[in-house]
């Protein structure tokens, strides 16, 4: 959809909402993600047959059981294509940001992280969040299925090297049913929004990836954007659960998603894939 015929169809929908100015944020791949006056998010499905039905049901749940900010959804097309809601306060977490917090700031930060996560698996398999009937996806198993057929035609040493070290782990890695819990799938920094002065967790953004996996899918990205600050968190959450991550496959998952940045990314990620496997 075009730009313009977005506004126009906001304006159409939402009346009450004056468009004074906006932005178009190009970064979403399935969403045309617009800031409207400075103060609103609306989000359009890019694919004709998705719509945000099992995101508004999901977020509109987690309203009150949660003690940080996420989307409160206010604007809502009939067929569930477009959705809208206030901007969290505040700023994305980002590396500079992050290094501005002292170690203790930093244990407080991560364990905040840590039971935003808590909660989220811990009402998986309720009633009222499996009638959503979100999809079981094997999505790292997939990744890495994809990877061993491109790699086929590799002659880079290093990435070759690079994914050798994978493929013991990929050969003894099997999801167990007590893996098995509901994810929010993309924790990178730029969804999680922090209070820089105060330095604590303001909101956590972006629940369209929502899906049943296994649940350490949801420390890969952090551990991709800071593996020393992703085992705070790891530390953190097991304390909330009294049972142990399984980090090696943490760093497994989080290696393979790097060499897939590599070959299909053409965002920031690639710069970091690119470091961390050394080409």
């Amino acid at each position: 959809m075009h730009i313009q015929e977005i506004l126009n169809t906001i304006k159409l929908l939402f009346p009450e909402v004056v468009i004074q100015n906006f932005e178009h944020i190009t970064k979403g791949y399935e969403n045309d993600i617009l800031v409207v006056n400075n103060s609103l998010i609306f989000r359009v499905a890019k694919d004709v047959n998705r719509t945000y039905e099992k995101e508004i049901l999901f977020l509109d749940f987690l309203q009150s059981r949660i003690n940080i900010s996420i989307p409160q959804i206010s604007f809502r097309s009939q067929d569930l294509k477009i959705m809208g809601y206030k901007i969290i306060p505040w700023e994305e977490l980002t590396k500079s940001v992050l290094g501005d917090f002292s170690e203790r700031e930093r244990d407080i930060f991560a364990r905040q992280i840590a039971e935003f996560l808590f909660i989220i698996h811990g009402v998986s398999f309720l009633p009222e969040v499996k009638k959503f009937n979100f999809p079981h996806y094997h999505k790292i198993q997939h990744v890495w299925e994809r990877l061993t057929s491109f790699l086929r035609e590799e002659n880079n040493p290093k990435i070759l090297a690079f994914a050798e070290s994978l493929r013991d782990g990929w050969n003894n890695y099997s999801e167990t049913i007590d893996d098995i819990r509901l994810l929010h799938n993309d924790l990178f920094f730029k969804n999680i929004i922090c209070n820089s002065s105060e330095k604590k967790l303001s909101g956590i953004i972006d629940f369209s990836d929502t899906f049943y996996g296994d649940y350490i899918l949801d420390f890969v990205a952090l551990y991709f954007e800071d593996s020393s600050f992703t085992e705070k968190v790891m530390d953190a959450y097991e304390s909330f659960t009294h049972r142990k991550i399984h980090r090696e496959n943490v760093r497994l998952f989080a290696r393979t998603f790097a060499l897939n940045e590599l070959y299909f990314s053409d965002t920031y990620n690639k710069a970091i894939a690119s470091r961390l496997i050394g080409v």
